[in-house]
């Protein structure tokens, strides 16, 4: 092999590499208060870590299901998005892996959305989901809640946010992006 051609399969290698580059992960990291298998609360680290934002057209596939009231497969479409995954270190609560992922600007900052786990509400044309959502500010720490039930709503001119939220969330201090 030639000097070129290994400098070519190089620049190959690292060009199929760029897109993963581009996409980091984000990690974010915060603390919450958990019950305890004793029925007391601890104060835990939550880790995120945010693989890649939804495109597009994985939001629009959610949105069609949802639209065609189809729980089931949009459990199943979600389960294959794998944009995020929430973390609790130092015990108390479930890890949870989110299908999707987005990133709002706001005035102050940012808003980061994580949608997962679906189910129909017998008697509403609802869907209801498990949305973690994120408030953050450059430079300084954010906030989060999760929300066990919560509804999502697909703007005209396209994403998601979160729409309605039912029940206490659990809130999420100090968090920071560490990533």
């Amino acid at each position: 092999m030639t000097i070129q051609k290994a400098r070519l399969r190089v620049f190959l290698a690292a060009l199929l590499l760029l897109p993963a580059a581009l996409s980091a992960a984000v990690e974010l990291r915060g603390r919450a208060m958990v019950p305890s298998p004793t029925g007391n609360t601890v104060q835990v680290t939550v880790k995120v870590t945010i693989k890649s934002y939804s495109t597009a057209e994985e939001i629009e596939k959610i949105r069609s299901l949802v639209a065609a009231g189809d729980a089931a497969a949009v459990n199943r479409a979600l389960k294959g998005m794998d944009k995020a995954m929430l973390q609790y270190i130092g015990g108390g609560g479930v890890n949870t892996k989110y299908g999707l992922a987005t990133e709002i600007p706001t005035d102050k900052g940012s808003r980061i959305i994580l949608v997962t786990y679906a189910r129909s509400v017998p008697g509403y044309s609802s869907t209801e989901f498990s949305v973690a959502e994120f408030r953050m500010e450059p430079d300084t720490e954010g906030e989060g809640r999760l929300h066990e039930q919560a509804t999502i709503k697909f703007p005209p001119g396209g994403g998601f946010d979160l729409d309605k939220f039912y029940g206490e969330p659990l809130p999420i201090v100090n968090v920071r992006r560490t990533k």
